[in-house]
């Protein structure tokens, strides 16, 4: 399935292959407490992305109907590498690559490793590509969305969730 991530601030409209509106992520609170909620057209949430811990090195909390269902762990650089990345994601707003792992029950993690500047990355699952990410116009303005096609047998609305607080923590939406 194929789904365009369309920023409308402070809100971001999920549209499907047919162009129809079947989700909206409400992001408007994203920046000041780390929260992301994908819902359907009528307001009902259906996933909530949450952030715990420190903005350097955070792992967030993903819910359904009040229960936690999984874990996003954000994977710094070690060592050194690791205050040199927090440094630049204070200074330049977004480190250079990112790394995170989704950890549920029942099922094989979930890997991201993608670079803020990539116009296209992948959500891997046991080695096979779960989704891809990428960039697209949207019209001759300069209006960019974010595509997502998600394999057969994954969870699109875990994925989109996922996908909106990557590509809001990497300031693109």
């Amino acid at each position: 399935m194929r789904f365009l991530l369309r920023p409308d601030f402070p809100n971001v409209y999920i549209t499907d292959e047919a162009g129809r509106d079947v989700y909206w992520v409400r992001s408007g609170v994203a920046d000041q407490v780390g929260l992301w909620s994908l819902r359907d057209l009528g307001g009902r949430e259906l996933v909530q992305v949450a952030q715990h811990g420190p903005r350097l090195a955070p792992s967030y909390g993903v819910y359904r109907a009040g229960g936690r269902v999984a874990t996003v762990l954000q994977e710094p650089a070690r060592g050194a590498g690791r205050w040199r990345s927090g440094v630049r994601t204070l200074v330049a707003g977004a480190p250079a690559k990112l790394r995170y792992t989704v950890r549920s029950d029942g099922s094989e993690p979930l890997d991201v490793e993608g670079d803020p500047a990539a116009i296209e990355y992948d959500l891997n699952r046991a080695g096979r590509p779960a989704a891809t990410v990428g960039m697209r116009w949207l019209g001759c303005g300069l209006t960019v969305g974010t595509s997502v096609t998600v394999a057969d047998g994954e969870d699109p609305e875990l994925i989109l969730a996922l996908v909106a607080m990557i590509e809001s923590a990497w300031g693109r939406l």
